[in-house]
C-alpha cells in the first residue's frame, strides 16, 4: 500500500528521486530504466509484469493470467490503442492495479470496486501528472489542501451518495473513476476512458447464471492462492466467507481459517463454523475467544491506516488488527474475506420492485414472502411503492433533492436510487448548510451527474460493491505493514459481472437464501452448510465495546476536538450520545461517523512525510 506510478520523462524521474530520498523503494521500471513505480515501505503487493519489446503490461495485486503469460505478451506486442491495452485485463483473473507503460505514454487503471483505488494530480512547477493509491499521499506530494466544503459530507450517517463519495477530500487530487482508466501522452495530455459498465441482466437460465458465477468465483481465488505466498480464510459461519473456504480447499494444499468468537450466546455463528471446519480437515482452524482480542471501540495508534477518507468503521480497527496479525504467516500473506457477498446475491426493494414490475405473475410469491419476512402488508407496500415520490425520478432528479432530505429519515420501501442521505443528529447548523450547498450545486463543482447504471437495482449494487472496495481497501492499509492483505474476491470484476448478468427471477426465490450463490457452490458447498438463513447479529459487542471505551471516546471529542474545532459537530449533542446507552443501533452509526471523522481530522493535519515537499523543490 502506498505507491506513485511515473511515466518515463526526464520531469518525472526528478520526482522519483525526491521520493527515493524519503527512503521509499524503486520497484519497478520503465524498459528504458527509468523508475516507473515508487513504493512508500518495503511492504509490496504481488505483481505480475509482461514485456513484449519496449512495451510493458504490470497486474499490481491479486492476479493470475488464467489464459498464460504468453497470451498477455502477444497482446501487448499487437494492440494499436490505449483501449486494446486495458483490454488485456479479461486475460488476468483477481483485483488488481494495472499499468502499462508503451511508447506512446502511460495507461493505468484501478478496480471497479475501489478495492484498488487511483488517483492522479498535476504537480506544480513541472506539470508532471503522477498517480498514486492514495489520495493523501498526492496531496502530500502537491503540497495541497483539504477541501472544507467536502469534509463535513462525511458526517452523514449513511455513506455519502455518488458521486460524491469518489471525490478526494484535497484540492487539486482527482480520482480515476472505477471503470475507467487513464492515458497520459508523452505531451502530459492525460485522457480518461470508460472501459467497464454495469450490464444489464440477461440471464434467465439458473443453471447457465451460476455456472458464470462459479468460473469466475473459482478464478478468483485461485488468484489469491496462485498470488501470495500464504492464504487463509476469515471462517464466519456465514454463506459467503464459508463459500470462500471451500473454493480455497480446492485451489491450494494448506491454508488456515480464522473465527473470532461473539460474546453473544444467541450468535449461532461459531455452531456453523465448526461444522464447516470439521469438512475441511486438510486447513488448520484457529478461534479467538472473545475476551482474548479488544473490544470494538478500542482505538489504534497506527499512522499505517488509509486516510483517504473518514473511516466509519474505525471502531473495528483495533480488533481487526489484532486478528489479522495474531498467527505468524508467510508474507505477502492474503486474508479472504466475505465481503461482496451480500451486496451481489442478497436482494433488496429495488431489486424486489424491478422484479415486480418486469414479471408481476412471478415475483407475486417471493414479493409477499419478503414482505411478511420484514413485517409489513403486501398490498399495504404495494400502494406506497405506487406512490412513492421518487419512483420514476431521474437520477439528477433524485440528487437535487438531498439537500432538503438530509433533515430527516429514510422513508420505508423508498424507491429512490439510494438509501437517503441522513445528517447525524450531532451536526451543526454551519455543517448542514456546506451539506446542502453542495447537493444544490453550490461550491464544488460534481460535474456529470450520471448514475452508475440507468437500471436503479444496478446502481444500488455498484454504489455497494464499492463501498464493500473502500472497506477492503482500508483494512489492507491497517494489516499491509504486517504483510497481511485484506482480500474480498466478491468483488472480483468478473465476479460482480456474473452477479449483475443474472435476472431478478434467478436471485429471488421464495424460501431459499441467496439462491444464486448456493446453485453455484453446488458439488463443492456441502449441502447442510448451503442451507443456512440465518446471520449471526452483533449488537451485544457495540454495547459492550461502548463501554468499555466510553471515557477514551469522551476524551476524543474533549477541549482539543478537531471536529468541534472545525464547526462541524456539536460537542454537547455527541458526548450526550456517548454518555448514555443508546437505544437503537442508528445511534451507534450516528457515533461511529463522529469517531471516523475526529480521527481522520487529527491525523491528517500530521504530515506523514514532512521533509517531501522540500526534496521535491529542490
Amino acid at each position: 500500500m502506498g505507491f506513485v506510478g511515473l511515466a518515463d520523462t526526464p520531469e518525472h524521474s526528478a520526482v522519483a528521486d525526491s521520493c527515493l530520498a524519503q527512503g521509499w523503494s524503486c520497484t519497478t521500471r520503465h524498459a528504458s530504466g527509468r523508475p516507473w513505480i515508487v513504493r512508500t515501505s518495503r511492504s509490496r503487493a504481488p505483481e505480475q509484469l509482461v514485456s513484449a519489446g519496449s512495451r510493458r503490461i504490470l497486474a499490481v495485486g491479486a492476479v493470475h493470467a488464467h489464459d498464460g503469460a504468453g497470451v498477455l505478451e502477444r497482446g501487448l506486442g499487437q494492440a494499436r490503442t490505449a483501449s486494446d491495452l486495458v483490454a488485456l485485463r479479461r486475460h488476468l483473473s483477481g483485483d488488481f492495479h494495472l499499468f502499462i507503460s508503451t511508447e506512446d505514454g502511460t495507461v493505468q487503471a484501478g478496480s471497479i470496486s475501489r478495492t484498488r483505488r487511483l488517483c492522479s494530480t498535476r504537480l506544480r512547477g513541472t506539470g508532471a501528472v503522477v498517480f498514486s493509491d492514495s489520495a493523501s499521499l498526492l496531496a502530500e506530494l502537491g503540497g495541497l489542501p483539504v477541501d472544507e466544503q467536502l469534509v463535513p459530507v462525511w458526517a452523514l450517517a449513511s455513506y455519502p451518495p455518488h458521486p460524491v463519495d469518489d471525490l478526494p477530500l484535497w484540492r487539486g487530487v482527482d480520482a480515476v473513476p472505477p471503470g475507467s482508466f487513464a492515458a497520459l501522452d508523452r505531451d502530459g495530455t492525460l485522457r480518461l476512458t470508460s472501459y467497464w459498465s454495469p450490464p444489464a441482466p440477461e440471464i434467465g437460465d439458473a443453471d447457465q447464471a451460476a455456472d458464470l458465477v462459479r468460473t469466475a468465483l473459482s478464478r478468483a481465488v485461485e488468484a489469491r492462492s496462485a498470488s501470495f505466498a500464504s492464504v487463509s480464510a476469515d471462517l464466519s459461519g456465514g454463506l459467503d466467507s464459508t463459500s470462500l473456504a471451500f473454493m480455497l480447499d480446492r485451489h491450494t494444499a494448506t491454508f488456515e481459517t480464522f473465527h473470532s468468537l461473539s460474546d453473544d450466546s444467541l450468535n449461532d455463528d461459531a455452531r456453523w463454523a465448526a461444522v464447516a471446519a470439521a469438512r475441511l480437515p486438510g486447513a488448520e482452524h484457529h478461534v479467538f475467544p472473545y475476551d482474548e482480542s479488544p473490544t470494538w471501540y478500542t482505538m489504534v495508534d497506527d499512522r499505517s491506516y488509509s486516510r483517504d477518507t473518514p473511516d466509519p468503521m474505525a471502531r473495528t480497527h483495533g480488533k481487526s488488527l489484532y486478528l489479522h496479525t495474531r498467527v505468524d504467516v508467510a508474507a505477502p500473506h492474503a486474508r479472504l474475506n466475505g465481503t461482496g457477498g451480500d451486496e451481489l446475491f442478497s436482494m433488496d426493494v429495488l431489486a424486489m420492485h424491478d422484479y415486480l414490475t418486469t414479471d408481476r405473475g412471478a415475483a407475486k410469491k417471493p414479493f409477499e414472502a419478503f414482505v411478511y419476512e420484514r413485517h409489513d402488508v403486501p398490498r399495504t407496500v404495494r400502494r406506497r411503492m405506487a406512490k412513492d415520490p421518487d419512483r420514476d425520478v431521474s437520477f439528477e432528479d433524485w440528487f437535487a433533492r438531498l439537500g432538503a432530505a438530509t433533515v430527516s429519515e429514510r422513508r420505508p420501501w423508498s424507491l429512490g436510487w439510494e438509501s437517503t442521505p441522513r445528517l447525524a443528529p450531532w451536526i451543526t447548523d454551519d455543517a448542514r448548510a456546506r451539506v446542502t450547498d453542495l447537493f444544490e450545486g453550490r461550491g464544488r463543482s460534481l460535474g456529470d451527474l450520471a448514475p452508475l447504471s440507468p437500471r436503479k437495482p444496478q446502481h444500488e449494487i455498484m454504489k455497494l460493491v464499492r463501498i464493500g472496495g473502500d472497506v477492503t481497501r482500508r483494512m489492507t492499509a491497517l494489516s499491509a505493514g504486517h504483510g497481511v492483505w485484506v482480500e474480498s474476491p466478491f468483488l472480483d470484476e468478473a465476479v460482480v459481472e456474473a452477479a449483475l448478468l443474472a435476472k431478478p427471477s434467478v436471485h429471488i426465490r421464495t424460501g431459499t437464501y441467496k439462491p444464486l450463490l448456493g446453485a453455484a457452490m453446488r458439488g463443492i458447498l456441502p449441502p447442510a452448510l448451503a442451507q443456512r438463513s440465518s446471520k449471526g447479529g452483533y449488537n451485544r459487542e457495540l454495547y459492550r465495546g461502548l463501554e468499555q471505551n466510553r471515557q477514551a471516546l469522551l476524551e476524543l471529542f474533549g477541549p482539543d476536538s478537531r471536529a468541534v474545532a472545525r464547526g462541524i459537530v456539536d460537542r454537547a449533542s455527541v458526548v450526550d450520545a456517548l454518555s448514555g446507552l443508546p437505544a437503537t443501533v442508528s445511534t451507534f452509526m450516528d457515533l461511529d461517523v463522529a469517531i471516523g471523522l475526529e480521527l481522520w481530522l487529527r491525523d491528517v493535519e500530521r504530515p506523514r512525510y514532512p521533509s517531501l515537499q522540500k526534496e521535491l523543490a529542490r
